[in-house]
């Protein structure tokens, strides 16, 4: 395989290197300056995966395939990121996480643990993903959500609903299940939702809610 970066200045406080492009690929020209990487065990030099700005891989954790990692972002421990996955900003990527699809993980979110971002996912803010947790498909998490359950997801006109063990996520409203089940048509109206989507959600509500009550937290 024809070698994609070298290494070259270590970080001035940490085991750390610098990657240099070898050759050109993707949006990298030769000679451009990358982020930190401890070894190429963290890189492939396959695919157009690339580290940029200041962003650090470390520990066994590896960048594969034509994932990116930007910002100041952290990928370390034994986290693997690949397919088409973007990890930017001050995001952290730890234990044995995995990112992968068309993920993409941003401001200041964790994945750790053995939770998976894979599919159209989206997790940003303040965001925690942990333990077995799964965000996938076009599922959304953002603010101060922590989540440590599998997130399933429908998709109904174009809005997503997101379930989750102790909430449900629709748009920018995240409330327990027990608020949306009073509330689901009010809520609704606030935000401009029309009679038909309104009643396809508090239908959803209400068969998702009979349906897995057993591990609902209200």
């Amino acid at each position: 395989m024809q070698t994609k970066y070298i290494l070259g200045d270590k970080h001035p406080t940490q085991n750390l290197y610098r990657v240099v492009a070898a050759r050109a690929f993707s949006n990298v020209e030769k000679g451009d300056i990358g982020g930190y990487i401890a070894n190429e065990s963290c890189l492939a030099h396959g695919g157009n995966a690339w580290v940029y700005n200041t962003a650090w891989v470390y520990d066994d954790a590896r960048v594969d395939e034509n994932a990116r990692v930007l910002g100041t972002a952290q990928i370390f421990g034994n986290a693997q990121i690949f397919g088409n996955a973007h990890v930017l900003g001050t995001a952290q990527i730890f234990g044995n996480a995995h990112v992968y699809g068309n993920a993409q993980v941003f401001g200041g979110a964790r994945i750790k643990g053995n939770a998976h971002v894979y599919g159209n996912a989206r997790v940003c803010g303040d965001a925690w993903l942990y333990d077995g947790a799964r965000i996938h498909g076009n599922a959304r998490a953002y603010g101060d959500v922590h989540i440590t359950y599998p997130v399933q997801t429908v998709n109904l006109t174009g809005h997503v609903i997101n379930f989750l063990h102790d909430r449900i996520i629709i748009g920018c409203e995240s409330h327990a299940y027990a608020h949306w089940l009073e509330n689901y048509a009010e809520i609704g109206a606030v935000n401009g939702y029309s009679p038909q989507d309104i009643e396809s959600y508090g239908a959803f509500i209400k068969l998702f809610y009979r349906l897995n009550r057993s591990f609902i937290t209200t």
